[in-house]
């Protein structure tokens, strides 16, 4: 501390104990103009004034400072002798200097309202007591806590200004050893420059210009705040910027989700992953996953049931199937194989070969199935009641479901006429008239009552009808179903359900 403000202090300490009320104010105001202040409890002493008294200088006043942080812990009151002219940020650099606690972090208030740095304490109150709340903000990574190099150069800056403002008291006032009072003008106050932002009214933390609430408690912007036009030309970009990232991710979720999807629809093979090495059920091998383990094999999982098998396996297991679709291999599992999965797993041809068994077995099961008459044609009908004719759908070829022949063009009576003319000379036609023929001996056919064409009957009724004459017969007594009335007249044919009997012990129902 320099020479001349010691003296002043000794001075002014001396006449408070002296009890000398005109020296001790003398003396305060000298103080008050030095801007230096010392952060230390005033001590009353037995008999000496207090703020509610009137022993203090009148240019002085008692500050009563509690320190409170998170809204919890406090300390204080501290009793703190001030000059009336000092302002927020003297009280600021001096608990900077005694506790080491930045500026940035103190928020001070005053019955309720929070306190500018460049508020007075002669505007704050006229008695000789002040009672002042300093909020400790430590929420803030940047400034608390402080470092101690940084903390350091703060407390070096605020020495070094008070230093100067005393060599520029010292040199107007004490050039000629005078300590007279002589209230030189108060020394401009340095301009602080205020953070950005708004002050909480519940809190008093500071907040971000476009921020819309307290950071620390949830309160509500002050409506009279207006965000700079610069800042908010920044949060609109912000923002717009935040949508578009966000869209972006949005297109990028939606294509994986239909990605995804269209793998499960699609249903192909699902490799294990690598890191999921298994034993084969099958041929019980260490399978590596997705990627061959050096024999070129991977581990599939099946889409119905989950199980795990080696590729080779599957594929060997489909080749083998003797139905369609495949089955799982791992018993006693009935899940199939997707067709989807086999057809990236086998060639077209392997494929092929299963569709064709898978043909034949359908075939096999349906009973009113009719097979194309024309060579090599894999393909079959399911008939239907009076269709007795069809053009195949795979070789586009005339089918007669009543010749079982292929006749275009011709009525059966024509084609089985012209078959019995050719079957003189034609190899070829003397198979199919003999094959007519076989069919009527082992009762798998009949000739018409009225026109004598062949006739064959599949699944079904005993009642059916010539395809040339239509004429209605009854297949079990191989006769007309009606008398020579027609339709109704029981005088004639098989009389079935005459009398309730049946016209021939394997009637099935010939209507």
């Amino acid at each position: 501390v320099p020479a001349g403000v010691r003296r002043l202090s000794e001075s002014f300490n001396a006449a408070l104990s002296e009890r000398n009320v005109d020296k001790a104010q003398r003396l305060a105001a000298e103080l008050a103009n030095s801007r230096l202040f010392s952060l230390r409890a005033y001590a009353e002493p037995e008999g000496a004034a207090t703020s509610s008294g009137g022993a203090l200088p009148e240019e002085s006043l008692l500050v009563s400072l509690t320190l409170q942080a998170g809204g919890s812990r406090s300390c204080g009151p501290l009793r703190l002798v001030m000059p009336r002219t000092a302002c927020i940020a003297d009280l600021k650099d001096e608990t900077l200097l005694v506790f080491g606690l930045p500026p940035a972090i103190q928020r001070c208030m005053a019955d309720g309202q929070l306190l500018g740095n460049e508020r007075i304490f002669d505007e704050l109150t006229k008695t000789k007591e002040l009672k002042v709340l300093t909020y400790l903000v430590t929420s803030n990574p940047e400034h608390w806590p402080p470092k101690k190099d940084h903390l350091e150069q703060l407390k070096a800056a605020v020495r070094a200004e008070r230093d100067r403002q005393v060599i520029r008291r010292e040199d107007s006032e004490y050039d000629e050893g005078s300590a007279g009072s002589v209230g030189p003008s108060q020394p401009q106050q340095p301009e602080v420059e205020e953070e950005p932002g708004w002050s909480c009214p519940q809190c008093t933390f500071r907040n971000e210009p476009v921020r819309p609430g307290c950071q620390m408690c949830g309160g509500a912007r002050p409506p009279d705040y207006e965000v700079p036009a610069e800042l908010q030309a920044e949060e609109e970009q912000r923002q717009l910027k935040l949508h578009g990232e966000f869209l972006k991710f949005t297109e990028r979720e939606r294509e994986r989700n239909f990605r995804e999807l269209m793998n499960l629809t699609q249903g192909s093979l699902i490799p294990v992953p690598a890191q999921q090495g298994f034993e084969c059920p099958i041929c019980l091998c260490d399978v590596g996953g997705d990627d061959d383990d050096g024999d070129g094999i991977r581990g599939l999982r099946l889409r119905e049931c989950g199980h795990e098998v080696c590729e080779n396996c599957l594929r060997d297991h489909a080749l083998n199937s003797d139905r369609l679709p495949v089955i799982c291999p791992c018993e006693p599992c009935q899940q199939t194989v997707t067709e989807a999965e086999l057809k990236e797993l086998l060639t077209d041809e392997q494929l092929a070969r299963l569709q064709r068994l898978g043909l034949r077995q359908a075939e096999a099961v349906i009973t009113n199935a009719f097979h194309c008459v024309t060579p090599n044609c894999e393909a079959f009908v399911e008939l239907v009641d009076n269709v007795n004719e069809f053009e195949c759908e795979v070789c586009q070829e005339h089918n007669c479901v009543t010749c079982r022949a292929s006749h275009k063009d011709l009525t059966c009576q024509q084609y089985q006429d012209d078959l019995r003319r050719r079957a003189e000379n034609d190899e070829n036609a003397k198979l199919g008239l003999q094959k007519l023929e076989d069919m009527l001996q082992s009762g798998e056919a009949m000739k018409c009552p009225k026109c004598q064409v062949f006739l064959s009957k599949r699944e079904g009724c005993d009642w059916l009808m010539c395809s040339v004459c239509r004429t209605e017969i009854c297949w079990a007594t191989r006769g007309p179903r009606w008398g020579p009335g027609g339709q109704g007249d029981t005088s004639g044919g098989c009389r079935c359900r005459v009398n309730n009997k049946r016209c021939h012990p394997n009637c099935m129902n010939c209507h």
